[in-house]
Parts: structure tokens; C-alpha cells; sequence
């Protein structure tokens, strides 16, 4: 800017240069308005796009926050599935162990059956067995006893008659 304070100016020229200064001011003022204008637009519009993003980004997060919920439903029914399976498989094994007991119980009773029922078999051809040869010896025993008698008659008689 030009420093007119050393220099005189007569009347027209002070007119003209107010006129002049008036026109800058004016002219300053507009382009000083017109950036202004241009600021507010700019803050304007950098306040849209921070709440764009802003909501860009919580729409995101809904997206990801769906798809989580979704996610963690389907491992939840996973899981559920699996501990269905588990406790299914527990009590089929519960049920196979009690029908294998069951099982082992029966052919345990039937051994034992079996065995009681051999035993007494085996006790009662014993004592048959026992019995005849009981028998068979007291047969023994009473042909002896004839015999000997016999004989001991026949000795007394063959006695009798010397």
C-alpha cells in the first residue's frame, strides 16, 4: 500500500482518493465476505461429511453388530446341538451298560442255574451211584455171609455125619 503522508493532496485528489479508499474498503469487504462464505461452506460441508462417516461408521457397526448376533445364535445352536449329542450319547451308554449288566445278570443267574442244577445232578448220581455201590457190596456182603453159612452148614453136617 502507498503512504500519501508526505504528499499534499488537494481537493479533487482527496475526493478521489476517499473514493479510491472507500472502493478498497468496499472491494476488502466483499472479498473478506466472499471467503467467509467460502469458510462457512467448507465448515458446512466438512460437518456433513463428519456426519456421514459418522453415520457410515454406525451403520457399520449395526452391519457387524447383525452379523455378530447372528453368528453367536448360530454357536449357540452349535453348542446346543453338540450338548444334545453328548447327553444323547450318555444316555445311550447309561442304557448299554444297564442292558450289558442286565445281560451279564442273566447268564450269570443261568451259570449258576446251570452249575446248582449240575451240582445236584452230579450229587444225585452220586448218592445213586453211592447207593449202588452200597447196594452191590451188601450184596457182596450177604453172598459171603450165605456162603459161609452154607459152608459152615455143610461142615456141621459133614461133622455130624463122622
Amino acid at each position: 500500500m502507498l503512504d500519501w503522508s508526505g504528499y499534499r493532496l488537494t481537493a479533487d485528489g482527496a475526493a478521489w482518493l476517499s473514493a479510491l479508499k472507500s472502493v478498497a474498503t468496499e472491494y476488502n469487504r466483499v472479498a473478506a465476505e466472499a471467503r467467509m462464505s467460502k469458510l462457512r461452506e467448507l465448515v458446512r460441508q466438512r460437518r456433513e461429511d463428519r456426519q456421514q462417516a459418522a453415520a457410515n461408521v454406525i451403520s457399520a457397526l449395526d452391519g457387524r453388530r447383525a452379523r455378530s448376533a447372528l453368528t453367536e445364535q448360530a454357536d449357540r445352536r452349535a453348542l446346543s446341538q453338540a450338548a444334545e449329542h453328548r447327553a444323547g450319547a450318555r444316555r445311550h451308554a447309561a442304557r448299554s451298560v444297564r442292558e450289558a449288566r442286565l445281560r451279564d445278570a442273566q447268564c450269570h443267574t443261568a451259570r449258576t442255574d446251570s452249575n446248582r442244577l449240575a451240582g445236584e445232578v452230579a450229587r444225585r448220581i452220586g448218592a445213586c451211584s453211592k447207593a449202588h455201590v452200597r447196594f452191590v457190596q451188601q450184596e457182596q456182603h450177604d453172598r459171603n455171609l450165605l456162603r459161609r453159612s452154607a459152608k459152615n452148614s455143610q461142615i456141621e453136617e459133614q461133622r455130624k455125619d463122622v
